[in-house]
Order: C-alpha cells, then structure tokens, then sequence
C-alpha cells in the first residue's frame, strides 16, 4: 500500500489520435487494483504493457479519469502476484497475541507443560522440571512455524480425515494466563494446532478455529516434541567429585575398579590392572559428576539394541561417600558423532547424547585395558 501511495504520473498520453487499449495492454488490463471504503469503490487502477524498449515504465489509468498515463513500474513490483489473495496471506500458522503459559500436548504421549512462578517449565505427568533451553526452542518452532501451502479453505469436518486431521495425528493447545488460577486446563485457550498426514514432505494443518487446512514443511514439524521426556532437563546430575570415593568400570565382560583419596590421589583396588593418569582421571570424573545430554533421543529398555548398548558393554559406575551410585553406560556413535549413553531415571531407561568431548575422555582414561 506503501508503494501504491508513491506511484506518480511520469507521462500523459495525448488523446488525440486515439490510443489503442489493447496494444497498450490496458484492453483487458494486465493488472487491476481496486481500492474501496466500505461497499464503495473510490478507485479502480489498470495497468498494461510497458512502452517500448523502456521496461522501467509502464502504461495505466484510472477509470473515473478521462487520461492514459505512463508510471514507474518498480512501485507495482508487489502488486504484480500470482493471481492469489494467498500471496497476501500470513504465512504464519499461529502467532500468539499474549504470553504462553500452558501447553497441551497430545501425540505419542499426552503430556502437558506448565509455565511456573520462577519462569521455569514443568512437565506433567511426572512433575519433572523441563529444560530451559529446549522449552525456548520448541515455543520458538511451534509459534514460527510457517505455512508452505493453502491446501484447501473450506474443509468440512466430514472430509477431515482424508487429511489425517481425524482424529489427528498430534495436536497442540496452547493457553496464556489466568486471572485467578495458576497456569492450567482452566487457563484461556491462545490456539488449537491439529496436525495430519505427510505428503510429498509437507505436513497437513489445521487451526481450531478456522475452516481451512493447510501443510508446513515436514523437516519444521519434526522439530516438535511427540513425548514430555523429550523436553526434560538436559542436567542427568550435579555432584561434586570430592565426594566420590570409588569408580567401577565395566567392559567386554570385564572390571576395573579405581579408588579415590583425595584431589587427584587414585589407586587401583586389588584385582584391578593398568596404569592411571591422575589428573586426567579426575578431569574425567568431574566431568561425569555433573554430566549433562546433549539432546534426549529416546525411553524404554526396548529400545537397548537399537542404540547400540549390550550386556557387556561399557558401564561407568561412581560411588559416592553417601552410597548413592552414579551409573551410565554407553552404546553406539549417533549421527552427530556425540556417543549414545543411557542412565536409569524414575525406574526407566532414558537414552541421551553424550557430548563427544567427554566420552572421548572417558574412552581414554575410564576403560577397562585390553590387556585386563
């Protein structure tokens, strides 16, 4: 509308002789643009042909003015679509008018999250704390997430499931504040995201409150959690490795045990071989005292063979002074090149990304030697 506003006569056309509408592209015009208030029509521009060898201009008129003219082309640039209103249309599936406080989450698992008093996420069932950082990436995917396609805009709920949308595949709720009640089911519903079929690498979606179906990238919608364990806290424990007194590996079928006596003090425990490099040991174990993922990948002992873990593969224990025991072992190499690890949380195995650094770490100084 900008542009539209600059747009200036550079050139009238004389009347005389007559000009020809159709060799200036005006009969019919390539390009129409009426302007109205209310049910009014206060303006009706047409556009044609450019003059010749002059591509920066361009013929037009208005209807209610008895003169041909010669414009700048640039200032219709925007104007000069596809012939959709679609091209005008917010590409944006959801843009939230007010903070998120609440999101529902049904798709795998049903699971919801919850905005708490000390800006952080809590994740239900399990009352477990989410992770900062993965809530402010998920938010951030699910409130950009844009519309590639207007597939079709009256969809009746009869034809829903030659879509997938039902019921559909995953959905999300998302609720802003409350007056009086806590972030909850009560809370007020901000927009209702329904999520279908894949096709050709896009996405079937549906807003709520809307008629209309449309399709986002597959690679965007697959950056959206199926399951709450996805966005939990990427910190596994925080100890510190003053308290640990004791280090048990366990590989090929073997075990080394190492003892710890202080601040880089360690022995062998009887039966154990190898040599030891203290300070590298202690490097280590610090790192797996306060070992956190680098990305969740999955849950359940079902899923042991497919991430590369076995009965005799490698198993790091810490014992600490308290009797608590810090386990993790470790599978194969992921795509990202960090190693798969596995820990035993709220009696399930979670499976997680160890970053790279530390696992080549525990490799070189937390193994159990050949030799052995």
């Amino acid at each position: 509308m900008q542009k539209l506003q600059g747009l200036r006569i550079n050139r009238f056309l004389p009347d005389e002789p007559k000009p020809d509408l159709e060799a200036l592209g005006l009969q019919p015009p390539d390009l129409e643009i009426a302007l109205a208030q209310g049910t009014d029509t206060v303006a009706r521009l047409q556009f044609g042909k450019n003059p010749t060898n002059d591509p920066q201009q361009i013929y037009g008129r208005r209807l209610d003015l008895n003169a041909l003219v010669i414009v700048s082309n640039q200032w219709l640039a925007p104007w000069r679509v596809s012939g959709s209103a679609n091209d005008f249309r917010d590409p944006n599936l959801v843009a939230p008018t007010q903070p998120v406080e609440a999101i529902e989450v049904h798709s795998q698992e049903t699971f919801s999250i919850y905005l708490q008093t000390n800006d952080t996420w809590l994740i239900r069932p399990g009352n477990f704390p989410a992770d900062r950082a993965l809530m402010r990436d998920f938010l951030s995917a699910l409130t950009n997430l844009q519309i590639v396609s207007f597939v079709k805009d009256l969809v009746a709920d009869p034809d829903l499931p030659a879509y997938g949308l039902a019921p559909p595949a995953r959905q999300f709720t998302l609720r802003g504040a409350s007056s009086n009640s806590p972030a909850g089911l009560t809370n007020k519903v901000i927009a209702e995201l329904s999520f279908g079929t894949n096709q050709q690498d896009k996405v079937f979606a549906r807003r709520l409150d809307e008629s209309s179906v449309y399709a986002v990238k597959l690679a965007d919608f697959e950056h959206l959690p199926t399951a709450g364990w996805q966005l939990r806290d990427r910190q596994i424990w925080n100890s510190s490795e003053t308290n640990v007194v004791r280090v048990s590996i366990r590989q090929r079928g073997k075990t080394r045990q190492m003892l710890h006596k202080g601040t880089y003090e360690w022995s062998l425990a009887p039966g154990s071989q190898g040599s030891l490099e203290p300070l590298r040991i202690e490097e280590t174990v610090r790192g797996l005292c306060h070992l956190a993922a680098s990305a969740w990948t999955a849950r359940g002992a079902t899923n042991r063979v497919q991430f590369g873990f076995a009965d005799d593969g490698h198993q790091v224990t810490i014992e600490l002074k308290d009797g608590q025991q810090l386990s993790v072992e470790f599978g194969r190499e992921a795509p990202s090149s960090c190693q798969y690890g596995a820990i035993m949380r709220d009696g399930e195995i979670f499976i997680f990304e160890c970053p790279w650094l530390l696992y080549r770490d525990v490799l070189l100084y937390l193994s159990v030697p050949s030799s052995q």
